[in-house]
């Protein structure tokens, strides 16, 4: 993430209106003292500016400066009148449905899918929806390949269909943020290994606005598969970049 992440983003959408009533105060404790609100302003600016350094932010990162925006703030919230009480409820309604109903929240069933394609047989995926591929036959007893990219890493246990005494399933390889030229290069090598003859031995889940769809070839057997899905690293541009789409990682080979 760029340093900014913590500062510009994660803080604003964690503590929302709390962060404009803080300002006064944190403007008066900008001068080192023993008071309360200056020992809360540097625990704020110190905690902030240590967490920047590092490039992986996340907002879950600076849950603990939470009650420290509460404590900031108490004075001022007393006093919020009806515009500010129904302005903060509208704000955290917008960022709960987007970060609980939308953000990432395709990985688990994109799982489950590609999971379903290793026990379809070629006619029936065929009679079936146009989602549906068929996991082609791999080399030996080497199992089927799904890799998700852009995408939080999947429970791979989602993917598995267990009998009296065994389970199976393809095997679900997380490339998370990894570049394109990475995602290309690990596709090229689960190919060499896999020796798949029919294109589907190996399947790619990434975001519609992942960028290692412009290195398609043959982008008529690309599918959409979970459109309720967002990534905030690959946000989408257009209807069509919306969810989680999925193609045979032979299609991305020169």
């Amino acid at each position: 993430h760029p340093r900014f992440t913590h500062a510009l983003v994660n803080l604003p959408m964690l503590v929302t209106m709390l962060l404009f009533s803080a300002m006064s105060t944190m403007t008066k404790g900008i001068k080192p003292s023993a008071s309360p609100g200056s020992v809360l302003t540097y625990t704020v600016l110190l905690s902030l500016a240590v967490l920047s350094v590092f490039p992986h932010q996340e907002p879950r990162f600076l849950l603990p400066l939470v009650p420290v925006f509460c404590m900031l703030t108490a004075n001022q919230a007393e006093r919020w009148g009806k515009q500010q009480w129904t302005a903060w409820l509208i704000i955290n309604v917008v960022l709960a449905l987007f970060w609980g109903g939308l953000h990432q929240s395709g990985v688990s069933n994109a799982t489950i899918y590609v999971g379903e394609q290793l026990h379809k047989s070629p006619l029936e995926a065929s009679q079936r929806s146009v989602k549906n591929f068929h996991f082609g036959k791999c080399s030996g007893s080497r199992a089927p390949v799904a890799l998700f990219a852009g995408v939080y890493s999947p429970p791979a246990s989602f993917a598995l269909r267990c009998g009296v005494n065994s389970c199976t399933g393809p095997k679900i390889v997380s490339l998370d943020g990894a570049s394109t030229e990475s995602v290309l290069d690990t596709i090229k090598t689960n190919q060499n290994e896999l020796g798949d003859s029919t294109g589907t031995c190996c399947l790619l889940v990434a975001p519609g606005a992942h960028p290692v769809w412009e290195h398609l070839r043959r982008s008529n057997r690309i599918r959409q598969i979970q459109r309720q899905h967002v990534s905030t690293e690959y946000m989408p541009l257009s209807f069509d970049d919306l969810g989680l789409q999925v193609a045979p990682c032979s299609d991305l080979l020169e």
